[in-house]
């Protein structure tokens, strides 16, 4: 008796676990397993990163820090922001270190 009494607990607080899982797979489903034409990153990602990446890049090979980035929009402070110390991320390294 003891075993049922235990197993109806452990069911009725795994409900709440349950429902959320079915509600994420519900909500983010289609992200899980994207089809071959679609990406799980927007297209933001290629038209800033990549290029804030081969500018800061090509600026540390040629000998200089870029403390500003004078393509963007006449002129910016890179280091200062948003998407100009992306070289401080570890994994971006890796992005230095192989020519592209």
């Amino acid at each position: 008796m003891k075993l049922i009494v235990g197993l109806k607990q452990i069911f009725f607080a795994a409900i709440p676990v349950i429902a959320y899982i079915l509600i994420l797979l519900f909500v983010f489903g289609k992200n899980l397993a994207p089809a071959n034409n679609q990406y799980l990153f927007g297209w933001d990602t290629q038209d800033i990163q990549y290029f804030t990446r081969v500018f800061f890049r090509d600026r540390i090979l040629s000998g200089t820090i870029p403390w500003w980035n004078p393509f963007l929009a006449g002129g910016q402070p890179f280091m200062a922001s948003a998407d100009g110390p992306i070289f401080l991320y570890p994994g971006t390294w890796l992005f230095y270190c192989y020519q592209y």
